[in-house]
């Protein structure tokens, strides 16, 4: 069945750069809340949404600059706008509730699907919080979700539809390349699909920065002390 998608969003009343503890929140659905500001609606194989910089709002409902994200349809075979209810759906968390989650996207055949965000700060790593609806759920939905570039070689999650997983996953640590972070999502092995529902993106700073900061806060301390 092929379904018309639309991006939905409110404009921010003010502006920020992308800055260490900005973070976004993007629904794969018909409706967002909890801070989940921007929408993408009903997915279809082969016409992609992208939702253009200025346009992007952080989850305090501020714009960010530059930011854009691209849902690359083609890898997406299939997806429902449903509507269930939160009992329908374990393992709720404060970041999205059962809006979020119970409307989804997915493909069933082997390859990847790829969501593309743009207009990063090379300089930030990010940390993704990502899910789908299925956890312990008959659905045999285990999906694999990770990173492109070689920078995110290795930082993978596993949704697991049997229980023993979580309704959402985290990719700590993720690099962007040339400013652009691309999220894929595909089948875990032995999986009958794979699935994606909503997502945060939070830049954090290099750790590396991080550490320079804590020696400078440390040598700061030392010296009062003298």
């Amino acid at each position: 069945m092929a379904l018309a998608m639309t991006g939905i969003l409110t404009q921010g009343s003010s502006a920020a750069t992308l800055v260490a503890g900005t973070s976004m929140g993007f629904d794969l659905g018909p409706t967002a809340s909890n801070n989940v500001v921007e929408t993408i609606n009903s997915l279809t194989n082969g016409a992609g949404e992208t939702i253009t910089a200025g346009n992007v709002l952080d989850r305090n409902g501020v714009v960010v600059d530059d930011v854009g994200v691209t849902v690359l349809a083609t890898g997406f075979e299939f997806g429902n706008n449903d509507a269930a209810t939160e009992a329908e759906v374990s393992g709720q968390t404060s970041n999205f509730n059962d809006s979020n989650l119970t409307d989804w996207f997915g493909r069933g055949s082997n390859g990847t699907a790829e969501i593309r965000l743009t207009g990063l700060d090379d300089n930030l790593s990010y940390d993704v919080f990502i899910g789908h609806a299925f956890v312990a759920n008959t659905t045999n939905t285990d999906t694999l979700y990770g990173a492109l570039g070689t920078d995110n070689s290795g930082i993978t999650a596993v949704n697991s539809h049997d229980g023993t997983g979580d309704t959402f996953v985290w990719l700590r640590g993720l690099r962007s390349e040339g400013t652009n972070l691309t999220l894929t999502i595909q089948k875990a092995p032995g999986s009958g699909a794979a699935a994606v529902s909503a997502f945060t993106i939070t830049a954090v700073p290099e750790p590396s920065v991080s550490a320079l900061l804590g020696l400078g806060g440390m040598a700061l301390i030392l010296r009062r002390r003298k």
